[in-house]
């Protein structure tokens, strides 16, 4: 069970990791430029809650497979923190999908957004640094995913990085899908 569930979640992390940048980009280009199409909202809207389902499967299954495999609990609230975060994020952001651009309604789901954005990544900052209490090394990759996620919530906190911390972000989402992976491999082979 735990094999098959460990292998989408490596899958699943590793699309997240490919479709992140290219999915931003074309936010963006929607945003922009076709914005008041009702199509364009709607296919915003999917986007946001698959990005959003991804991205809390993905988290859930890690917390997982960090106290079941390596009984590592130490993390499990920013784990939480971090789904929490990021369900709020998404449920936050969709209105503007929703309801025409209200100057105070913008202004205050732009402000709660932006304070959601640097909370995450103050909280990936401490995810990163309390996995370096691992005792396992995580298949080799266990430095490089928590520096990763260092790296990603610094340059998120400081927003005019944010492009530099996306990309550390796609590198973490690999490294954790090679980590879940490799998990399901050695499984097979106990």
């Amino acid at each position: 069970m735990n094999n098959n569930k460990y292998k989408t979640a490596g899958w699943l992390s590793i699309a997240n990791a490919v479709l992140t940048v290219p999915t931003i980009a074309l936010g963006f280009l929607l945003e922009y430029v076709a914005r008041s199409s009702p199509v364009v909202n709607i296919l915003q809207i999917l986007l946001s809650i698959l990005f959003c389902a991804l991205g809390v499967y993905i988290l859930y299954v890690f917390k997982d497979l960090l106290n079941t495999r390596y009984q590592f609990h130490i993390a499990d609230n920013l784990i939480l923190t971090l789904i929490w975060i990021n369900i709020i994020f998404t449920i936050t952001g969709l209105p503007k999908y929703l309801i025409p651009d209200v100057g105070v309604v913008k202004l205050t789901l732009d402000i709660i957004g932006v304070v959601l954005f640097y909370l995450m990544g103050i909280i990936t900052v401490i995810f990163g640094i309390r996995l370096l209490k691992i005792k396992d090394d995580l298949f080799g990759l266990l430095k490089p995913f928590a520096y990763m996620n260092i790296v990603s919530g610094v340059f998120i906190m400081s927003i005019l990085l944010l492009p530099f911390g996306l990309l550390a972000a796609v590198t973490a989402y690999i490294i954790q899908g090679i980590i879940f992976l490799r998990a399901a491999e050695d499984l097979e082979f106990v």
